[in-house]
């Protein structure tokens, strides 16, 4: 049994600081632990003025913590304090400190040195109500980086392929039949050596043929097919600058694409190989299909610890619909409960696309995807009655939140 004694004691807070960040300088205030002095301050966004702000603070405060409250719980200011140990930092939610500001100026007029003394004021008399950001480990911090990152870089591909078949339209649309899908290696081949169809019509059908089967295309009909249609199709135009300037753009875009198509196979090895060192790996790559790309996705929405016992059975929901949404007490806001609960259905969709073997039947929650999530997979079942959508997953508690790309 734990005696009185053994029980370690809090550390008591020395000072509380308010801290509104911007991208050039932040603007401080902060209060001593039982007085009413406030003092601000501005510091620049740079590494020497913030440890130096953080040192002067601490020479005045040798003992005790430093509760800080800012509005942001990842970015350089987290980045800079977050090794500090006598430090605690506190992120409140943007919407939270806006709604605190209106309860006081009804206008919402916005500045710098107001937020700082409102996020001091909130972190002075309603600090029981925040919790400490406490980070994940090492490990689980460079994952989620890796796949957020990754997310960025295929959404950047994406971009570009739009941009490129943008391009073809102008002077070269038969390119989007014949080149592939142009997020492909096979497409970037294509385009790089046969940029315009007066290029593509020169080759011999012979080099067409190895081609296609050096891409792994095996149909002799499909390929045949393509170099009929080759042989007898007309330019879209006849204009030069067009076709010069667009076969240069596209060339120029296709060198892109290649080098992001590379580096995406290099960016998965490499979060496949942190996936694996990771202490949670088993049970996330456990779920029903769950592939090398969805489960370190998981495991970074879920962040470190999420497994706490080998089966433990933890609730994460949704909370409950207002008395004032429910069907039966108002039939006219019936219509507004279905779009709630669709509404909801969408974020699981897209937090857990793994778990929907099919896109077919009238939603995500048909019978036959609730059995397949029950009976293929560790503990993980799935409820949804009166607008109340929950899921007992292995291993965390809390709210299933869709703000992370992940």
């Amino acid at each position: 049994m734990t005696t009185p004694s053994s029980v370690p004691k809090e550390i008591p807070i020395a000072v509380y600081v308010g801290l509104d960040w911007a991208d050039q300088q932040h603007v401080v205030c902060w209060q001593a632990a039982g007085s009413s002095q406030v003092e601000t301050a501005t510091v620049r966004q740079r590494p020497e003025p913030l440890q130096a702000w953080v040192a002067q603070l601490r020479s005045r405060f040798p003992e005790g913590v430093i509760a800080i409250a800012l509005e942001q719980s990842r970015g350089p200011v987290i980045a800079a304090l977050m090794h500090y140990d006598f430090l605690r930092l506190y992120p409140i939610n943007p919407k939270s400190l806006a709604r605190y500001r209106e309860a006081f100026s009804s206008s919402g007029a916005k500045d710098d040195p107001n937020d700082a003394a409102l996020l001091l004021d909130l972190l002075v008399k309603h600090r029981d109500r925040f919790s400490p950001w406490i980070p994940d480990d090492a490990l689980s911090r460079q994952l989620a980086l890796r796949v957020e990152h990754r997310r960025q870089l295929v959404d950047l591909k994406t971009s570009l392929t739009h941009q490129l078949s943008s391009q073809l339209k102008l002077y070269f649309p038969q390119a989007l039949d014949w080149a592939g899908e142009l997020d492909s290696l096979q497409a970037c081949d294509f385009l790089q050596r046969w940029p315009t169809l007066q290029a593509v019509q020169k080759a011999r059908t012979t080099q067409l043929e190895k081609f296609y089967t050096r891409h792994n295309c095996r149909r002799p009909q499909l390929i045949q097919q393509r170099i009929e249609q080759i042989g007898q199709a007309q330019p879209l135009t006849h204009d030069i600058a067009l076709v010069a300037a667009g076969s240069a753009m596209v060339l120029a875009l296709v060198a892109l694409v290649r080098d992001l198509i590379c580096r995406l196979q290099q960016w998965q090895q490499e979060i496949s190989q942190l996936f694996i060192q990771h202490p949670d790996q088993t049970v996330f790559a456990s779920f029903p299909a769950a592939g090398p790309v969805f489960a370190p996705r998981l495991q970074a929405a879920f962040g470190s610890g999420a497994i706490a016992s080998p089966r433990p059975k933890r609730s994460c929901s949704f909370p409950a619909w207002p008395r004032s949404l429910n069907a039966a007490a108002n039939p006219a806001r019936s219509i507004d409960v279905g779009r709630a609960r669709n509404s909801c259905i969408r974020a699981l969709s897209n937090l857990l696309p793994f778990l929907y073997r099919t896109a077919a039947g009238p939603g995500p929650f048909t019978s036959s995807c609730e059995r397949a999530a029950i009976d293929t997979g560790p503990p993980f079942a799935w409820s949804l009655s009166n607008g109340f959508v929950s899921s007992f997953v292995v291993g965390k508690t809390g709210f299933l939140m869709t703000n992370k790309s992940i």
